[in-house]
């Protein structure tokens, strides 16, 4: 007659991206927050939602720099004196998309598993988040002159004619005018 074991039969340990309606445990299964697939999804919901109001900010502040009257004045800025005014921002846009390209790249490659990569990059969504945050404070709070003559910004009104600015923003498809305090492209690099 064999005797029963002293400690329970260890169960399998639940791997991380274990969708909760297969997990054992009732907490688990509460709480999709607790796997890491969940912690992703919010991280990048958390980084949407800063990104599209970050956009709002930039037309905010644009709205506020016509009606102050302030669309003759330009700021004097002393970088343009050594390296002349850039007509175009699509080099600049390539360079900020391709290092982030590289960066999500690089991180597949060097992280061992899928939970490595996923917290990886939930990591630099609330990084970029919390600094897009900032840069949308300093943008509510400080409007200054453009340095790009010929500056036309968008003045849309109401909230969906805005989000649909908001979304070419992100992309860089529509630009702002007053955003110089805080670079957008800073904050991706």
């Amino acid at each position: 007659m064999a005797l029963p074991p002293l400690l329970p039969e260890r169960t399998k340990p639940q791997h991380r991206f274990t969708p909760p309606s297969q997990c054992r445990h009732r907490a688990t299964q509460k709480s999709f927050l607790d796997s890491e697939l969940g912690r992703l999804i919010l991280a990048f919901v958390y980084f949407t939602v800063i990104c599209i109001g970050m956009a709002f900010c930039n037309q905010l502040s644009d709205h506020r720099w016509v009606e102050t009257n302030y669309t003759n004045i330009m700021l004097s800025d002393r970088g343009f004196d050594v390296i002349p005014a850039q007509e175009d921002i699509g080099p600049a846009n390539f360079f900020v998309m391709t290092s982030v390209v590289l960066t999500v790249a690089g991180i597949g490659l060097l992280c061992p598993d899928w939970t490595t990569r996923a917290l990886v990059v939930r990591r630099v969504l609330w990084v970029i988040g919390s600094l897009s945050a900032v840069r949308s404070l300093t943008l509510s709070v400080t409007t200054l002159p453009t340095p790009k003559e010929g500056c036309t910004p968008s003045l849309k009104t109401g909230f969906w004619d805005m989000f649909i600015v908001a979304l070419q923003m992100i992309p860089g498809t529509v630009e702002a005018c007053t955003d110089d305090i805080f670079s957008g492209h800073t904050v991706f690099m």
